[in-house]
């Protein structure tokens, strides 16, 4: 059976400057606008030595699909910013009383775009930054706080933001919630960690299955990953195990 030929077109010097084009306006790198792997068999390193003129072909797929993916990102919006706004982000910041990146880790609709480091350096120098993360940082801030307030006016106890309030642990309490649990697998957590930077939005993705264990949800599984549970019933950790590894042989095989 003879093989079909995959088309391939020049990297001309109009595609070269486009590609640049997208990154000024977008703010997105190619390693951060091809995490996850969402194009299957192209690379950061591919599409950079495609902009710096050392590759000369491409498959016609691939160009295409990466400015499909650069023309579904919004423009940088940079403006000046003052020494009021700066202050104001950093009061917001601090007001959480945690750190910008676990704030943003238990959020799933964070820009693709945004740099943390590169945010920072932003507030630190004064120059201009980018509006729309900005906003979006105060916007999470805010979210944060008000939960927050509202967990802390309840009666009874709270464990780290993003998991379920729980009853004051009366002695019947405190024995039914640890009944079952034991130490998380130190090798189970380090596969289940390793998925979760692989595939974008994973917890979400899985969760949304009709087969979800009663006793089981996404926080419960954010505090294991950040450090916070170090136990967790058996049953839990093989059936997250099980999803996990379908949902990554299913974005493979697409």
């Amino acid at each position: 059976m003879q093989k079909v030929k995959t088309k391939r077109i020049k990297i001309t010097k109009t595609i070269r400057e486009k590609l640049q084009n997208e990154r000024k306006r977008t703010g997105v790198g190619f390693s951060t606008l091809l995490r996850g792997n969402p194009i299957k068999g192209i690379s950061s390193v591919m599409t950079s030595q495609w902009a710096s003129g050392k590759v000369n072909t491409a498959r016609k797929s691939y160009v295409e699909g990466v400015f499909k993916l650069y023309s579904e990102l919004p423009t940088v919006n940079m403006v000046a910013l003052s020494d009021e706004m700066a202050e104001r982000i950093k009061n917001k910041i601090k007001k959480t009383g945690i750190p910008l990146e676990r704030l943003l880790r238990l959020r799933n609709d964070v820009p693709k775009e945004l740099k943390i480091k590169a945010f920072r350096a932003t507030l630190s120098r004064r120059k201009n930054y980018n509006k729309i993360w900005g906003d979006y940082i105060l916007k999470a801030c805010d979210e944060y706080i008000t939960k927050k307030e509202v967990h802390e006016q309840r009666k009874g106890q709270y464990v780290s933001f993003g998991a379920l309030p729980v009853k004051e642990k009366t002695k019947n309490n405190y024995i039914n919630t640890k009944k079952g649990l034991e130490p998380i697998p130190v090798a189970a957590l380090k596969t289940i960690k390793q998925r979760h930077q692989m595939i974008r939005y994973m917890l979400n993705t899985i969760f949304k299955q009709k087969n979800v264990p009663k006793d089981l949800n996404q926080y419960m599984v954010k505090n294991w990953l950040y450090g916070h549970t170090k136990s967790a019933k058996p049953e839990h950790v093989q059936w997250l195990l099980d999803e996990s590894k379908k949902l990554l042989k299913k974005l493979i095989e697409e």
